[in-house]
């Protein structure tokens, strides 16, 4: 049976730095069976230990099907980010999981997709990037429309040449600070109809808990139908497992109901968006 408390052990196979106090991670399961049976859904978090440290929820910021390794993109902010921040290729760390309720990939198959994500919240939407770039003649336009500070936040930069093969990019920055020559404000200035392809659409949001509301106001008024606006809430994790009480929100366990919610499911649950 299953010990769903139990780490599994895992090396830092590659570290890459994306900003000043974000970094990139290339994880790789000691054991071959640990490595076969790493299966997920879009949106699903799993709990990674740093051992004298404690552990922390973080997204999937890879594709399901690649095996050998699997990715996470992580802000430095506590104990727990700057206990992994210090460790090295080879070193070894503890992986849970994964926890939650994602996004089958065959409510997304063939459908229009709307990516829209602000700061850290590109992490968990890069998965499914990757998988459309995979396979794309199993997808109609996807759009993504991203948000940071400026364009120094911007994550993932380097990956945007290769993305834009299979994908509409539109960056936004919230502050020009010298030799940007793209978009300028929130990223629902750019939610529109020529951004956006709304027919036959699915859209998929992850950013801070502000945008929410008037990412959703702007998606529904474009067209979208409530379910298909789907909601990554990974903020609001802790224990993973539905024992420490910490994510419940109106009778509702953000660990195991979500974190990703329907705009349908998430207007009913009280203080959720």
């Amino acid at each position: 049976m299953k010990n769903i408390y139990k780490p599994r052990a895992a090396i830092i196979a590659e570290i890459k730095r994306l900003t000043a106090d974000t970094k990139h991670f290339t994880l790789r399961f000691y054991n071959s069976r640990d490595r076969e049976n790493f299966n997920f859904d879009f949106g699903q978090f799993i709990l990674l230990s740093v051992f004298g440290f404690g552990e922390i929820p973080l997204g999937i910021t890879s594709a399901p099907e690649q095996k050998k390794n699997f990715e996470i993109t992580v802000r430095q902010a506590g104990t727990v980010t700057r206990g992994l921040f210090k460790l090295k290729l080879g070193d070894k760390i503890g992986i849970r999981g994964p926890f939650g309720r994602g996004i089958k990939i065959n409510d997304l198959r063939f459908k229009n997709i709307a990516l829209i994500a602000g700061g850290i919240g590109l992490a968990p939407l890069r998965s499914i990037i990757q998988y459309v770039s995979w396979h794309r003649k199993d997808f109609g336009r996807t759009s993504l429309i991203y948000g940071a500070r400026n364009k120094y936040e911007l994550l993932y930069a380097d990956e945007y040449k290769t993305w834009e093969k299979s994908i509409d990019i539109y960056p936004t920055v919230d502050e020009d600070i010298g030799n940007w020559t793209g978009q300028v404000g929130v990223v629902t200035d750019i939610c529109d109809k020529e951004s956006l392809k709304c027919e036959e659409a699915a859209a998929i949001v992850c950013g801070p808990p502000v945008m929410y509301k008037f990412v959703v106001e702007k998606l529904l008024a474009l067209g979208f139908a409530s379910q298909d606006i789907y909601l990554l809430l990974e903020r609001q994790m802790k224990c993973g497992v539905g024992k420490c009480q910490h994510c419940v929100c109106d009778g509702k366990y953000v660990c195991q109901d979500g974190p990703v919610f329907t705009y349908e499911e998430a207007k009913e649950i009280k203080g959720l968006i």
